[in-house]
């Protein structure tokens, strides 16, 4: 079951980012669609660590982001702090290699062209992953780990 916000604005770089559920993982629609369970409540899952602030999103996003860096989102789950150095290896990686298609495919919004509506520029992995790097970092930087579901 989905809902749609018209108007809804995602704040990127935000401690708590939310994520769209459009089928490309990155809310390319102007709308946001935000995802619910059997009951109608949103699904958020938050990560905590001792290092830095909680970081909240939604789950389908949290499960993209957990996906990249080798975890599975179950209802419980950490990241190491051993793991640290790999997860953030694999989410920069994954982060510049979105920035290249980005960039390959920057003339092909037609944006002004006669003949092609307006439409938003979708939000860039970069952005909706920042806040999550952040505290990967922070709990690297502190040798602590990285939980969710306590």
């Amino acid at each position: 079951m989905s809902n749609e916000i018209p108007g809804h604005s995602r704040a990127a770089g935000s401690r708590e980012s939310a994520g769209g559920t459009s089928a490309d993982a990155f809310g390319a629609a102007p709308h946001a669609r935000i995802q619910q369970n059997e009951k109608g409540n949103v699904m958020l899952i938050t990560f905590k660590c001792h290092a830095c602030p909680d970081v909240v999103m939604l789950e389908n996003l949290a499960q993209y982001l957990v996906g990249i860096v080798g975890k599975r989102l179950g209802e419980r789950g950490v990241i190491a702090h051993d793991e640290l150095d790999t997860a953030i290896t694999k989410l920069e990686a994954a982060i510049q290699t979105d920035k290249k298609e980005r960039a390959e495919h920057e003339g092909h919004f037609h944006e002004g062209e006669e003949g092609h509506d307006r439409h938003e520029i979708p939000i860039g992995l970069a952005q909706r992953a920042f806040p999550f790097l952040d505290m990967l970092r922070a709990a690297q930087k502190e040798n602590t780990d990285v939980l969710w579901g306590i």
